[in-house]
């Protein structure tokens, strides 16, 4: 298994388009400079582990955000809303995403062993790893294997993934968080499902006049009720986060090359006033669309 390329590019729903790995050997490992890859709001059916290399990130997750810095590393859950922001001028890291199926069937002990109480724990939406913790020290240290054993090929890289994806689990298993109140449990699940209808509904309807009642709708959800969706995952408000899908979708529009001008490509992701899209994606990208057009085609 050799180096994933990573993709900023998301569903209608916010699932993440990537395939991970094969079905007979389900991960990828992707080694990301974060001065060129984003990591938006998204989420994968697949768990999720992160090593920090060099920088430090600001990480978002089950309502939740919190700063790891090089050394450190965190694990998220299958199905989890999550996005991370560089905060440092340089950053890289080593992600693997995988499947469950990586380390057992449902049918075996591997399975029942380390999957199913991480799969069935409702609290452990995702943990942070640092190295003066012992049992998270060990975790750093398997999963900086499990990288290189996999993105580069070594001998046995299969047998060596499986294997330290297993004591990864075990780890987490035997340290998992305490219970969260079931109340509050369900409130986050619930916040979740309706942030990935809302964001399906932003996605597709770029191009449009959109207003947060239309969001709130889309859900079936009041105003209040949308804002404090986003409020309390995603630490944003409705309106700020469409803007910053537009400008996400503006930049996959001018990396293409279609022909069409920067006026156009404004239009297509609902900009009707170009003084206004030129600021906001310098804000974003650091350059200004044209800029960032000739950048990309040289």
């Amino acid at each position: 298994m050799a180096l994933s390329v990573s993709t900023d590019k998301i569903g209608e729903d916010g699932r993440e388009l990537l395939s991970y790995g094969s079905p007979d050997y389900p991960i990828a490992f992707f080694d990301d400079d974060l001065t060129e890859v984003l990591v938006p709001w998204h989420w994968h059916d697949e768990y999720e582990l992160v090593y920090i290399c060099e920088g430090r990130e600001r990480v978002q997750v089950a309502g939740r955000a919190f700063e790891v810095e090089a050394g450190q590393g965190y694990f998220v859950s299958h199905a989890i809303l999550h996005s991370a922001e560089l905060l440092t001028e340089r950053g890289r890291q080593w992600a693997m995403v995988f499947g469950d199926r990586l380390i057992g069937s449902p049918m075996d002990i591997y399975w029942k062993k380390y999957i199913q109480p991480v799969r069935d724990n409702p609290n452990l939406d995702f943990e942070i790893f640092s190295p003066e913790c012992t049992w998270q020290k060990e975790v750093l240290d398997r999963m900086k294997e499990v990288f290189e054993a996999g993105a580069y090929d070594v001998e046995d890289d299969c047998l060596l993934v499986r294997e330290g994806m297993s004591r990864i689990f075990s780890l987490i298993t035997k340290h998992m968080p305490d219970a969260t109140p079931q109340e509050n449990r369900e409130k986050i699940e619930r916040q979740e499902e309706r942030l990935k209808i809302m964001l399906s509904f932003m996605e597709g309807n770029l191009s449009e006049n959109i207003y947060v009642g239309d969001i709130a709708s889309s859900a079936g959800v009041s105003v209040s009720e949308c804002l404090r969706c986003f409020r309390d995952v995603m630490d944003a408000t409705p309106i700020h986060f469409l803007r910053s899908l537009r400008l996400e979708r503006a930049s996959e529009l001018l990396a293409q090359g279609s022909g069409s001008s920067v006026t156009e490509v404004a239009g297509q992701v609902g900009f009707t006033d170009m003084s206004y899209f030129t600021r906001e994606f310098r804000k974003q990208f650091g350059k200004t669309p044209r800029e960032y057009r000739k950048e990309i085609r040289n």
